[in-house]
């Protein structure tokens, strides 16, 4: 019985850092450098087409 409780607490440490991490990433990620820009087209039949792109200057985006 006594074995258990050290893979239990090492369990829920990792558990936890997990968790941590993935929160912290999650909050810190403010896409401060990230834009939309929507473009608006008409095609040959006269529908109005309106195009969204997600630009980031950032190397990587959580």
């Amino acid at each position: 019985m006594m074995k258990k409780k050290p893979v239990l607490f090492a369990g829920a440490g990792i558990v936890l850092f997990a968790v941590s991490a993935f929160v912290f990433i999650r909050h810190s990620n403010d896409h401060k450098e990230c834009s939309t820009v929507s473009s608006a087209t008409t095609n040959q039949a006269g529908v109005q087409i309106i195009s969204t792109r997600h630009l980031c200057r950032e190397p990587f985006s959580f």
